[in-house]
């Protein structure tokens, strides 16, 4: 009765909606407990009923949710107002902590109103969270979605159905998400369908592999198509949105993540935390003792994944006895499942409840592994200060270990993240035991590679993320209820590029075969030469040949016309193998998101092909012409055995490979990146070094473009081939010495660079790898395709296809 009267009396405007909620909850559960309470429960929800009519005619639509309500989709129309209402949406623990620093900067400003909204995905988390930003009043709206066994889009449905009703009940002028779980996802679509401007908070994060994560790298790429702003948290992030074709609305801001670790750095231990430091004193070996921090949770994870995660940790406590490893077990069941599987249902037991092994058994390693129960996010922090380095799979711990000067292990093959890879600070080691071992060894016992990775800087913003993301929201003119500038998509007009800047740049190595011509001539017709300024280089490797006539022609601009291309003409007379091609890119001046494409002297390709190796690309992997699989003694083969010449082979899905060569395709950042780690030996494989390197520093794998049927809506001229003269094989220099490789086996050199960037073949992960490529191929003669030109019949009747 007085929490009824409080909610209607004048003045109780910021009352928690989520109080009332509970308190008719109450109401309504207890009224049977006694014959006399029966009538107090009557006249309790007639008095909230009666007070909730009489201010929803004062005050307007306001929306209580006991379920799921029905929808009646509807369009928002607000008059103009001084007030500004932001509805921020969350449903996740790391959402609600990146959106806490944005949250109490709307509750500053008097010219603002926040409308917040929780899905209940991590309900019980989210309370932790809300509490260590003392927010725990500031909830409008716990929607109680989550129900056991549910499927995505169960979720999804139940989601997107009830913010929908309370977007038509607030009518906001913008509705904020963070990052890219379903609730965000979910909250932009229900804005889009109102028309509402969406403000996605760490916009730009890709991996451009639609399964890895799943289901989060569609949600965010989703959410960036609806959002009128993209407050991308690095640069790097801005610039994946800028090469989709958005610009004006792109605002690198930081990570608010920065801006949570700051509000809680300085915040005293809990009672809880020092208990668990405490244990780890007591149960390590010499004092004091190395702290791994160890989160993993991800979908993609659960399984054996985690299991191969904890059969590291086993072995890394039994390797190192003044370790020890703490892990806030996640609520998920299938994570404690995962870890009840691997590890047996009574030392399970015995690790959560905390219990000693005894020192005579084999599991007395296990007494450094603490599970502990899902801490706050204060205690959280307090963790990744106090421990030596981090292991996970989040991208949130990501980043805050990066920003305390923590290594970084990061337990998945590819991350969204890349800016800590690139700078060193974290690597990318998987869920292969051997993998995480060997790079946990190094982080244990080597001091200099551990101050290398212990580099603590901005990455990720200086702590002011919120408020700029405040301030664009508050400097941003309203009309008609809607934020002005970027309501609407707009075309963007590319800026104009600087001479001798380029987008794509195509290297054709020129050695002993007088193929030069031909293949500028395919090089001249590819459909991509239009998007932008390009540069076509002859890297011209020893004094074979004379190109020196097709040089001064093929400069001529009218050749090229009507698109800009320079031919550049790079005549190395000392030898330079294998390798010196792969440095030959660099040379010249790139855009920041500009793409490399390699070519030998032996290739045969479609007027698409370019398009087709690019595609490629954007999704994140590098693209070759061929491909290869490597078995257990690293033998390489593809998936027929042999080599074979025949009619066209099409596939009309990308294939998969541990690497390729002929043709390479990808980004010149990449490129840049992979020099950085130098092949250790450069008489031969350079083809198996670029593959190795690129999954080794950025998690970037291989594919080889489809060249899709008739059937499939194929076109003949987005294949490629090599030419029938590539079966006989010249060793190249290297300097002033030849490769002599009866002796410096390319066997060997394989084997060497495998043990040096630690890869782990496609095989080992999926035994059924080849088969299914294979399943895939089918041999067509190139007269089936429609519409053939003679000249393409001409071109591909010198192939000779291998695979």
């Amino acid at each position: 009765w007085a929490l009824a009267v409080r909610w209607y009396t004048p003045g109780s405007a910021n009352m928690s909606k989520v109080k009332v909620h509970q308190y008719i909850r109450s109401c309504t559960t207890n009224r049977d407990t006694a014959r006399g309470s029966k009538l107090l429960s009557l006249l309790c929800l007639s008095l909230i009923s009666i007070l909730t009519i009489t201010r929803l005619a004062n005050s307007g639509p306001w929306l209580l949710h006991l379920e799921s309500p029905k929808i009646t989709s509807q369009l928002c129309t607000r008059s103009v107002s001084e007030i500004k209402t932001v509805m921020l949406v969350f449903g996740t623990r790391p959402e609600a902590v990146k959106m806490a620093p944005v949250i109490m900067e709307i509750l500053k400003r008097p010219d603002f109103r926040s409308i917040t909204v929780s899905t209940g995905q991590h309900k019980e988390m989210l309370r932790q969270v809300l509490l260590d930003f003392d927010l725990q009043d500031s909830l409008d709206y716990e929607l109680n979605l989550m129900s056991q066994g549910q499927t995505l889009s169960e979720f999804s449905a139940r989601a997107i159905t009830s913010i929908s009703s309370v977007i038509s009940t607030e009518c906001p002028d913008v509705v904020l998400v963070q990052g890219d779980t379903t609730t965000a996802f979910m909250a932009a679509l229900a804005a889009f369908y109102a028309k509402v401007p969406v403000g996605h908070i760490e916009a730009g994060l890709r991996t451009h592999d639609i399964y890895a994560p799943f289901p989060e790298e569609v949600n965010r790429q989703s959410i960036s198509t609806m959002s009128t702003f993209n407050f991308a948290p690095t640069e790097l992030a801005a610039e994946n949105l800028r090469s989709e074709g958005r610009s004006q609305n792109v605002f690198v801001t930081g990570n608010t993540v920065v801006d949570a670790l700051k509000i809680m750095q300085d915040r005293p231990r809990s009672t809880l935390i020092s208990d668990v430091l405490k244990v780890a004193e007591s149960r390590a070996l010499p004092l004091p003792p190395k702290i791994i921090l160890l989160t993993a949770h991800r979908r993609e994870n659960l399984g054996r994944p985690l299991m191969n995660i904890f059969d590291a940790i086993s072995a890394i406590l039994m390797g190192h006895e003044d370790v020890v490893v703490i892990y806030p077990i996640h609520l998920n069941p299938a994570v404690a499942s995962s870890v009840r599987e691997r590890f047996g249902e009574e030392n399970f037991n015995k690790l959560q409840a905390g219990e000693k092994f005894s020192s005579d058994t084999s599991d007395k390693h296990l007494n450094r592994l603490l599970l502990v129960p899902p801490v706050h996010h204060a205690d959280l922090v307090a963790l990744l200060q106090t421990c030596h380095f981090v292991m996970t799979d989040s991208g949130g711990i990501q980043e805050e270990g990066i920003t305390l000067g923590k290594p970084i292990l990061v337990l998945r093959d590819t991350t969204e993240r890349p800016e800590g890879v690139l700078a060193g600070v974290s690597k990318l080691v998987g869920t292969d035991a051997k993998v995480i071992l060997e790079w946990a060894d190094k982080l244990l016992s080597d001091d200099v590679f551990f101050g290398q990775m212990s580099n603590s800087s901005q990455l990720f913003g200086d702590g002011t993320a919120g408020k700029q993301i405040v301030d664009l929201l508050e400097n941003t003119r309203i009309t008609q209820g809607k934020f002005e500038h970027v309501s609407k998509s707009v075309p963007v007009k590319s800026a104009p590029v600087p001479q001798g800047v380029y987008d794509i740049v195509v290297v054709l190595t020129v050695w002993k075969r007088n193929t030069t011509e031909s293949i500028l001539d395919m090089i001249r017709q590819q459909s991509v030469f239009d998007r932008g300024r390009i540069a076509v280089m002859l890297f011209q490797n020893g004094d074979h040949v004379d190109i020196t006539s097709v040089v001064e022609r093929w400069k001529q601009s009218s050749i090229w016309s009507p698109n800009k291309v320079d031919l550049l003409h790079v005549f190395s007379k000392v030898e330079t193998g294998y390798y010196g091609r792969f440095l030959a890119p660099l040379s010249v001046q790139p855009s920041a998101d500009a793409s490399f494409i390699l070519l030998d002297d032996d290739i045969i390709f479609g007027n698409r092909y370019f398009e087709n190796m690019l595609r490629v690309v954007s999704e994140g992997h590098l693209a070759t012409r061929n491909g290869r699989f490597l078995d257990g003694d690293l033998n390489e083969y593809d998936w027929r055995r042999n080599w074979a010449e025949g009619p066209v082979d099409t596939f009309n899905e990308d294939d998969s490979y541990d690497f390729g060569g002929h043709i390479w395709a990808g980004k010149m950042e990449w490129l840049r990146i992979a020099w950085q780690h130098p092949s250790p030996v450069l008489y031969n494989a350079e083809d198996f070094w670029i593959s190795a390197v690129l999954q080794h520093a950025l998690g970037i794998s291989t594919k080889r473009p489809r060249c899709p049927s008739p059937s499939a809506a194929g076109d003949v001229e987005l294949c490629a081939c090599s030419m029938k003269i590539a079966n006989t094989h010249v060793a190249p220099e290297l300097g002033a010495d030849g490769i002599d490789e009866s002796q410096q086996t390319r066997h060997q050199a394989m084997v060497t660079i495998k043990e040096f960037f630690n890869y782990q073949t496609m095989l080992t992960h999926d035994h059924e790898a080849e088969r299914k490529v294979a399943a895939g191929h089918k041999e067509i003669p190139v007269t089936d395709f429609s519409f053939v030109k003679p000249e393409t019949t001409s071109k591909f009747s010198k192939c000779l296809y291998w695979y």
